[in-house]
C-alpha cells in the first residue's frame, strides 16, 4: 500500500519539471550522547501566519518538512522524556533546503530549551549554484525601468547582452540573459512553481515588485526536478497574506529635466556645424520623457464579519502595478537633400568618381555583361522624374543637420513612443489542517504601445503593439504520513502578442496602384507601402502579426524521507499551443538600390550613396514584393519523469543524486499547413521542360545531359508522410550528481556534474509554410535593364500569385528559397560541472569562490544545401574581377515561362546568372535548414560576497571572469568544418554589486539614538541603496573584408564615438571589395570589442513614522546616476563613411533618469 502514492505520482503530469519555489527544513534529532531519537515530533511554525506544519523522525532520527512558504519560522521538537526544544527566527528563502539538526536534553516536556542561533548561511545540503533575491531588495533597490528582471543579473555566470530599455513590459530584454554559457534566452521562468513562459524562451510577465517574496536564480542545478531548459531557471515566489493586514501604495514620476538627453542629441545641439544654439533647437531635440509608475499591494486573513474568521487558516494577497510612459527616442537618420529631391547629385560627384550615377535607360548588352552610360553631371532632369516618385519623395522629412559629406546622417529626430501597462495579481492560501493546504493565484497583464515613428508630423511610419497575458496557478499539498508529502500543481498560461501599424487603411490609390491589385490585398493589413531606399530612412512598416500562445501544465511531486535519504519523485506533462498570423508586406514593398544605376557594368561596385535614391527618382523599383499569407496553428507536448535523492552519507557530507528523463513531442501543425522536409532524390516535375530549354543554350560547365532539377519540398500529412515535423527522440536521459562537504563549521566545499537538454518544441520552433504563404516578387526588367516592365504605379504587371497550399507538391516555391525541416529530432544538450568553496568569515556573511564549466553540443546550425561549388569561387586575397564577372555573367534562363515559377524572377527573366545554374539545385535560390551539428563551450571563475540584512545593512557582490567560444556557423557555405570563434555572448569580465543601508542616525540608532521631535525627523529614517553593473563589451563582427594589419593593432587605448578602433589597414575602396570568394577573415574578433556596461543606479529614501506600523516613504531613485553613456557597437563596414564610428547608445535614451515619489507602508 505504501507504493500506491508513488504510482499515483508517476502517473501524473505537469508543467516543466520546475524547481518548487517553497523551502524545506530537514535534519536529524539526537540526544546529548549522539544517539538518534525515532518518533520525535517536529513542527515548523510560520511567524507571520501562525500556520504550523508537523512531521516526525524516522528510525534513523531523520525528519523533513517540505513545501514551506518562504519566510521566518520557529522550529519545535518534542519527545516524551526530553525537554521541549525550539529555535526561532529561521529564515527560509525560495527553494532553500536548510539542514537544522536538533539535540534533545533529558527532562520533562514542561521544560524548554530555546536555541538562539540563526538559519545557516552556508549551503551544506545541495551543490546547486544559485542566488536568492529578497523582497527587501525587490522593493528597495533602484530597479532599472521598475522591472524585476534587472535583479536576475545579480547571479554569477549570468550575462546580459546589452543594457535593457523600457519597463516590465519589455519581456524581450527581460528574457535575453544567458546562464553559464547556455546562450540567449536560456532560462526557464516560473512563478509560484508554475510555468511563466510565453514563446521563444521569453517570460510571459514580470510581477509587481511589491508582490514578490523572493526570487531564486539558478544557473547550474543538480536537482533532477529542474528541467525544460539547457540553461538556468528563475523562480519567483509571490507573497501570501498573513494574520495581520499589511500593504503598500506608491507612486513615482520621472519627467522633463529629471531625464537627461541622449548623448548624441546633446552633441547635435552643441555642435557648431549643426547651427547656432537656440531655444528652438534645444526644444526640437529634447524629447519629453514622462513616466508615471503606480503600485498597490495588500494582504491579510480572510475575514467576513459574523461569518468567517480566516486567521491562522485562510489568507488573501492582492497586488497591482501600472506604468504610463511617453518614452523619448532619438535617432540619426539619412534623408534626401534638397538638391537630390530635384535630381541633382552633382555634389556627390565632386567627392570622387565612385559616386558616379549611371543612367538605367542606357543599358545595353556587352558580351555576357550589361553596360550603362554615366548620367551627365550626376543630374536627373526634372522631366524624367515620374509623378509617382515625387509622391513618395514628399513623405521624406527635410534634412535638419549637415551630416556627412556625402549627405548621410543629416536628419536628427527626437520622437517618443507611448507605453502603458496594467497588471493586477491575486493569490489566496488556505490551510485545511496541518496535513493539508492549498493555494491559488491569478495573474493578469495588459500592455499597449505605439512606437517607431521617425517622421514627425506624419504617420507614414509607426507601429502599435499589444501584449495581454492571463495566468492561473493551483497547488495542493497533502501529508500522506510523517515521511511522505504529496504536491499536485496545475498551471495555465495564456499570452497574446499583436503588432499593427498607425497607418492601417491608407489609400493606396495615391501611388497609382491599379484597383485590381488593391482588391487582392487583405484590408486588415493595408498600410503605407514600405519604401526602402539604400542608405536612407525607411518609410512604411512591415511585420504585422497576431499571435496567441497558451499552455496547460500539471505536476505531481512526492517527497519521501526514507532512512538517510530525502527522496523526491515526480512526473510532469505540458501541452503547448501556438496560433499565429504573419501579415508580412500586405501593401507593396518597394526596394530602390543600385542594381540599375551602377556602372559602367551591371556588376560594378555600388556607390557609397546616391544610386539607390536615383533609382527611385527614375521610377524603377529594383525589387520588392507583396505577401498573401495563411495562419498557422502549432502544438507540441513535453513529458518528464524524475527521481532525486539527497543522501546524507555522513553528518558533514551530503550527496545529491538525480536522474531525469524527458520527451518532447515534435511540432504538429493542426491543419498540416507546413512543409516537412526536402526530397533530395526525386526529379522535380519542372525538369523535362527546363532541360529542354537549357539544351538550347547550355553553359560550358554543365553539359545538357548533366543538367538536372532534382528535388523539392514535401508536406506534412501528404502522400503518407507523417504530420510531425521531426522524428521523436526518446533518449533524453539526464544524470545529475552533486555533493556538499562541510570541511569545517564555517567552510563548505561543493561540486557537481549534470546533463541538461534544450528544446525544439512549439515554444522554440515554428513551422515553415511555403505554398500557404505566397510572395509575389517585383521583377523590374526581363532583360537585365535594357527595358523595364515594373514601375512604381504598376509594380506587378502580371498580377499576384495566390497561395495554393500543398497542391504544388515538389514544384512549390521553385525559383525561391523554401524552408523545410531536417527530420533529425536529436535535441541539443549541455554538460555542466562546477566546484565552489564557501566561507562564513563573519556572522550573516558569505564568501564564495567557484568554477563553472560547460560544453553544449547538437545545437542547430544553419546549413546551406545549395551553395555555389567551391571550385568556382576565388581564393585570391584581393578582389578577383574575372571570377566575379564569370559567376555573374548573364546566361540563358532555362526556367523562363514555366508556370510553376510564376511570381518569381525566374518566370519572366530571359536571362539568369551563371552562378545560379552552377548550384546543385538550380531551380531554387537557396536551400537552408538547421542541423544538430553545432557546439559551444564556457569556462568561468566566480567570486560571490553576500551580507544578509543585519544592523540595517545588506550587500551583495558578484564577479565573473569567463570565456565563451562557439562553433555555430560556417564561414563559407561550402565549408565542411564549422567556424570556431568567440561567441557574441563572450563577456570576459562582469561585476555587479548591490547595497542597502539604513543610516545609523536618529531614534533607536547608534548615533543620536535618543533624538526626538524635530531633530529625529531631520536626521532619522534615512536609507540609501545602490546597484553597480560593469561588464565587458562583445567582440566586434566584421564582414567579408580585406585587412592587411595585425589584429591586436585594432584596439585603441581610448576609444571614442568618432573613432572606436584603428581603421588603418582596411581596404575601404568599394571598387576593390571582395566578392564571389572563399572567405578567410574571421566572423568576430575578440581583440577589439564594442562598449560594455558601466552603470550606477542609486536611491535615497526618507522614512516618516505616521503611527505604529505605518510609514510614509519619500523616495528618489536615479537610474544611470552619473549619466555615463553606454554605446552601441561601431560601424564595421569599411566602405561606409561612418566606418569605425558609433552613432547610437544601447538604449537610445538619456542615460540618467530621476524618479521621485511617495510610498505608504502599513
Amino acid at each position: 500500500m505504501r507504493l500506491l502514492p508513488v504510482a499515483f505520482v508517476l502517473a501524473l503530469a505537469a508543467a516543466n519539471a520546475q524547481q518548487d519555489p517553497r523551502a524545506t527544513i530537514l535534519g536529524q534529532v539526537t540526544d546529548t550522547s549522539g544517539a538518534v531519537v525515532p518518533g520525535a515530533l517536529v513542527r515548523a511554525v510560520n511567524k507571520d501566519t501562525g500556520v504550523a506544519i508537523t512531521s516526525s523522525t524516522n528510525d534513523q532520527g531523520n525528519y523533513e518538512i517540505p513545501f514551506l512558504l518562504p519566510g521566518r519560522y520557529t522550529l519545535e521538537a518534542e519527545m516524551s522524556g526530553f525537554k521541549r526544544w525550539s529555535q526561532a527566527n529561521i529564515e527560509l528563502r525560495t527553494a532553500d533546503r536548510v539542514r537544522i539538526d536538533v539535540r534533545l536534553e533529558v527532562g520533562a516536556l514542561t521544560e524548554a530549551v530555546e536555541v538562539t542561533s540563526e538559519a545557516p548561511v552556508l549551503e551544506n545540503v545541495t551543490a546547486t549554484l544559485s542566488q536568492v533575491i529578497s523582497s527587501r531588495q525587490a522593493s528597495d533597490l533602484p530597479l532599472r525601468g521598475g522591472s524585476l528582471a534587472w535583479l536576475y543579473l545579480l547571479t554569477p555566470g549570468v550575462v546580459l547582452p546589452s543594457l535593457p530599455a523600457g519597463g516590465p513590459w519589455n519581456i524581450d530584454q527581460a528574457s535575453d540573459a544567458s546562464a553559464a554559457g547556455a546562450g540567449r534566452r536560456s532560462f526557464d521562468y516560473n512563478v509560484d512553481g508554475v510555468s511563466n513562459n510565453s514563446y521563444g524562451g521569453r517570460t510571459a510577465f514580470v510581477p509587481p515588485p511589491d508582490m514578490v517574496q523572493e526570487i531564486r536564480v539558478e544557473t547550474t542545478s543538480y536537482d533532477a526536478a529542474v528541467g525544460h531548459t539547457a540553461g538556468g531557471s528563475i523562480n519567483i515566489s509571490l507573497k501570501s497574506g498573513t494574520n495581520a493586514l499589511h500593504g503598500t501604495a506608491a507612486a513615482s514620476l520621472a519627467k522633463g529635466p529629471m531625464v537627461t538627453r541622449n548623448f548624441f542629441l546633446n552633441r547635435f545641439i552643441f555642435d557648431p556645424r549643426t547651427g547656432p544654439i537656440t531655444p528652438e533647437k534645444i526644444k526640437n531635440n529634447t524629447p519629453v520623457d514622462r513616466w508615471w509608475r503606480y503600485s498597490f499591494s495588500a494582504g491579510g486573513p480572510v475575514f467576513i464579519p459574523h461569518l468567517y474568521n480566516g486567521k491562522n487558516r485562510t489568507f488573501w494577497m492582492f497586488g497591482f502595478q501600472a506604468h504610463d510612459r511617453a518614452q523619448p527616442v532619438s535617432s540619426l537618420q539619412s534623408v534626401p537633400t534638397e538638391a537630390q529631391r530635384k535630381g541633382d547629385f552633382s555634389a556627390l560627384l565632386a567627392l570622387g568618381p565612385q559616386y558616379q550615377i549611371y543612367d538605367p535607360f542606357t543599358t545595353q548588352p556587352s558580351g555576357a555583361r550589361f553596360v550603362r552610360q554615366p548620367l551627365p553631371s550626376n543630374i536627373i532632369p526634372a522631366s524624367r522624374i515620374p509623378p509617382a516618385a515625387m509622391t513618395i519623395l514628399k513623405y521624406f522629412p527635410a534634412p535638419n543637420t549637415a551630416g556627412t559629406p556625402d549627405g548621410l546622417q543629416n536628419y536628427s529626430v527626437a520622437t517618443d513612443k507611448s507605453q502603458v501597462l496594467h497588471q493586477p495579481v491575486a493569490r489566496i492560501d488556505h490551510v485545511f489542517s496541518e496535513r493539508h493546504r492549498f493555494f491559488g493565484r491569478y495573474s493578469h497583464s495588459d500592455f499597449k504601445g505605439k512606437f517607431d515613428n521617425y517622421v514627425k508630423g506624419s504617420n507614414v511610419r509607426g507601429r502599435t503593439r499589444g501584449r495581454p497575458h492571463r495566468g492561473v496557478a493551483l497547488d495542493d499539498v497533502v501529508v500522506l504520513n510523517p515521511s511522505m508529502v504529496l504536491d499536485v500543481r496545475y498551471g495555465f498560461t495564456w499570452f497574446q502578442e499583436l503588432q499593427s501599424f498607425t497607418n492601417i487603411g491608407w489609400d493606396l490609390s495615391e501611388f497609382g496602384f491599379p484597383s485590381s491589385l488593391i482588391a487582392m490585398l487583405d484590408p486588415k493589413g493595408v498600410s503605407f507601402p514600405q519604401i526602402n531606399v539604400s542608405g536612407l530612412l525607411q518609410l512604411g512598416n512591415d511585420g504585422g502579426f497576431r499571435q496567441v500562445n497558451y499552455s496547460h501544465s500539471l505536476l505531481g511531486l512526492l517527497s519521501w524521507m526514507h532512512q538517510d535519504h530525502a527522496l523526491r519523485l515526480g512526473a510532469d506533462l505540458r501541452l503547448l499551443f501556438e496560433n499565429r498570423k504573419d501579415y508580412g508586406n500586405v501593401s507593396p514593398r518597394m526596394n530602390f538600390d543600385p542594381t540599375y544605376t551602377r556602372g559602367p557594368f551591371d556588376n560594378s561596385p555600388a556607390a557609397p550613396a546616391g544610386q539607390g535614391l536615383a533609382s527611385l527618382l527614375f521610377g524603377i523599383p529594383s525589387g520588392g514584393w507583396v505577401d498573401l499569407n495563411d495562419s498557422r496553428a502549432e502544438k507540441s507536448g513535453f513529458y518528464s519523469l524524475f527521481v532525486q535523492d539527497d543522501w546524507r552519507v555522513h553528518r558533514n557530507f551530503t550527496l545529491n543524486l538525480g536522474l531525469r528523463w524527458e520527451f518532447e513531442s515534435p511540432i504538429v501543425e493542426r491543419f498540416n499547413r507546413t512543409t516537412l522536409d526536402f526530397d533530395f532524390l526525386t526529379p522535380n516535375p519542372v525538369e523535362p521542360q527546363a532541360r529542354a530549354q537549357y539544351a538550347r543554350s547550355p553553359i560550358p560547365e554543365i553539359p545538357p545531359e548533366a543538367f538536372r532539377t532534382i528535388g523539392g519540398v514535401t508536406f506534412a500529412g501528404q502522400g503518407g508522410l507523417p504530420r510531425r515535423l521531426r522524428d521523436p527522440y526518446y533518449r533524453a536521459l539526464m544524470p545529475r550528481i552533486g555533493f556538499a562537504w562541510q570541511l569545517a563549521p564555517k567552510t563548505v566545499l561543493r561540486g557537481g556534474y549534470g546533463l541538461f537538454f534544450g528544446l525544439l518544441g512549439a515554444d522554440f520552433s515554428d513551422v515553415s509554410q511555403p505554398g500557404f504563404n505566397q510572395r509575389t516578387d517585383i521583377v523590374a526588367s526581363l532583360d537585365g535593364g535594357v527595358t523595364y516592365v515594373a514601375t512604381i504605379p504598376n509594380p506587378f504587371p502580371s498580377g499576384l500569385q495566390k497561395p495554393q497550399g500543398a497542391a504544388g507538391g515538389l514544384t512549390t516555391f521553385v525559383g525561391r528559397s523554401p524552408g523545410f525541416f531536417a527530420r533529425d529530432g536529436r535535441r541539443p544538450y549541455t554538460q555542466r560541472w562546477s566546484f565552489t568553496l564557501q566561507f562564513e568569515p563573519l556572522r550573516s556573511t558569505l564568501f564564495e569562490l567557484g568554477y563553472i564549466g560547460s560544453r553544449s553540443v547538437k545545437q542547430r546550425v544553419s546549413t546551406e544545401f545549395n551553395p555555389i561549388p567551391a571550385r568556382f569561387l576565388s581564393t585570391s586575397p584581393v578582389r578577383d574581377q574575372a571570377t566575379i564577372d564569370f559567376l555573374s555573367a548573364a546566361v540563358a534562363n532555362p526556367f523562363v515561362g514555366i508556370p510553376a515559377f510564376a511570381g518569381s524572377a525566374f518566370y519572366a527573366g530571359r536571362t539568369t546568372s551563371r552562378s545560379q545554374l552552377l548550384r546543385p539545385y538550380p531551380h531554387f535560390t537557396s536551400l537552408n535548414t538547421g542541423l544538430p551539428a553545432g557546439a559551444s563551450w564556457y569556462n568561468a571563475l566566480t567570486a560571490r560576497f553576500e551580507r544578509r540584512l543585519r544592523g540595517g545593512f545588506q550587500a551583495q557582490a558578484v564577479y565573473t571572469w569567463s570565456k565563451t567560444m562557439e562553433a555555430l556557423t560556417y564561414l563559407n557555405d561550402t565549408d565542411s568544418r564549422l567556424h570556431q570563434v568567440a561567441s557574441d555572448l563572450d563577456r570576459p569580465h562582469r561585476f555587479v554589486a548591490t547595497a542597502i543601508y539604513e543610516l545609523p542616525f536618529g531614534r533607536g540608532k547608534p548615533i543620536a539614538g535618543k533624538a526626538s521631535g524635530f531633530w529625529n525627523h531631520l536626521i532619522g529614517g534615512w536609507q540609501v541603496q545602490a546597484i553597480y553593473t560593469g561588464q565587458s563589451g562583445p567582440p566586434l563582427a566584421f564582414g567579408n573584408i580585406i585587412y592587411t594589419g595585425r589584429f591586436h593593432d585594432l584596439r585603441r587605448p581610448y576609444p571614442t564615438p568618432d573613432l572606436w578602433f584603428n581603421t588603418e589597414g582596411f581596404e575601404r575602396d568599394p571598387r576593390r571589395q571582395l566578392a564571389s570568394n572563399i572567405r578567410t577573415f574571421p566572423a568576430r574578433l575578440s581583440q577589439v570589442r564594442a562598449d560594455g556596461i558601466n552603470l550606477w543606479d542609486l536611491g535615497a529614501f526618507k522614512n516618516f513614522s505616521l503611527r505604529e506600523g505605518t510609514r510614509l516613504q519619500l523616495r528618489a531613485e536615479a537610474e544611470g546616476a552619473f549619466n555615463h553613456p553606454n554605446f552601441n557597437p561601431p560601424n564595421t563596414t569599411p566602405t561606409s563613411t561612418l566606418f569605425g564610428t558609433v552613432s547610437a547608445t544601447q538604449t537610445g535614451e538619456g542615460e540618467r533618469r530621476l524618479f521621485v515619489g511617495l510610498k505608504l507602508m502599513f
